[in-house]
C-alpha cells in the first residue's frame, strides 16, 4: 500500500479507533460515553477490602430512561463528589463497567455493535438491555438511608460488602409487583421456592433459608 493509500484509508477510520483517549479533543471525548448510565448507579465499598459493589440505586441526577444526566453541566454543585473522568482515571477505576466504552477503548478493545458511534442509534443500548432503563430505583425512592439486614444486623448500604437491589415504590409499582415472589424476576440470584403455603423458601445467590430460619 503506498503512503498516499495508508493516509486515505486512516482519514476513513472513525476518530475512536485511531485516536488514544489521551489524544481526543472534548467533544470526541465526551461522544465516546453509551449512554449506558451504569457508572451513575450508588455504590457499596467494602471497608475491610476496598471492593465496590454495585446498588440498582440511581444518582438523584441520573434520567433512569435516557441513561444520561439530568444537569450535566452543573452536576457537581448538586452531586459533589460525582467523578469526572479522565484517561488517567480509566485505568484506576475498576468499578467503570465491563461494556463502558472508555475502558473498552482504553484496553484497546472495539466499541460494541448497540454503541451508538457504531450503529448510529441511541436506543440500541436500552435495546441491549445494557443500560439502566427499567431496572434502576430513584434515590428519592430509595431514601437517605438504605438499611439491610442480610448479616443479621442492620447496617447502612455502604457497610455491605455485597451487590444490593432495591425496590422502590415507583419500580413496584410500574411493573406490577404484588407479590413477594415476582420479585425474582428483576433481582438477579433471587428466588422464592413455594414449598408449602405458610413456609416458603429464599435463595439469595445460592445460599438458600426458609421463613422460620431469620
Amino acid at each position: 500500500m503506498t503512503q498516499h493509500h495508508a493516509a486515505a484509508a486512516s482519514e476513513a477510520l472513525p476518530f475512536w479507533k485511531t485516536t488514544a483517549l489521551g489524544g481526543m479533543n472534548a467533544a470526541e471525548w465526551e461522544s465516546l460515553c453509551d449512554g449506558c448510565g451504569k457508572c451513575c448507579l450508588h455504590k457499596a465499598e467494602d471497608e475491610d477490602t476496598g471492593r465496590i459493589y454495585p446498588t440498582n440505586v440511581a444518582c438523584r441526577l441520573l434520567d433512569r430512561q435516557s441513561g444520561q444526566c439530568s444537569n450535566y453541566k452543573d452536576r457537581r454543585r448538586f452531586v459533589p463528589d460525582c467523578v469526572r473522568l479522565t484517561p488517567a482515571k480509566v485505568r484506576n477505576l475498576a468499578w467503570l463497567p465491563r461494556t463502558c466504552a472508555y475502558r473498552l477503548r482504553g484496553d484497546g478493545l472495539p466499541l460494541p455493535d448497540w454503541h451508538y458511534l457504531v450503529c448510529g442509534d441511541r436506543e440500541a443500548v436500552h435495546r441491549a438491555g445494557e443500560s439502566v432503563r427499567g431496572w434502576t430505583v430513584a434515590e428519592a425512592d430509595a431514601g437517605d438511608a438504605i438499611i439491610v439486614t442480610a448479616q443479621l444486623r442492620e447496617q447502612d448500604a455502604i457497610d455491605v460488602p455485597m451487590a444490593l437491589s432495591v425496590a422502590g415504590a415507583e419500580q413496584l409499582d410500574r411493573f406490577g409487583l404484588y407479590e413477594f415472589d415476582a420479585l425474582s424476576r428483576f433481582v438477579p440470584g433471587f428466588e422464592v421456592q413455594n414449598q408449602s403455603p405458610n413456609n416458603p423458601g429464599f435463595v439469595m445467590r445460592g445460599i438458600t433459608s426458609d421463613s422460620g430460619s431469620g
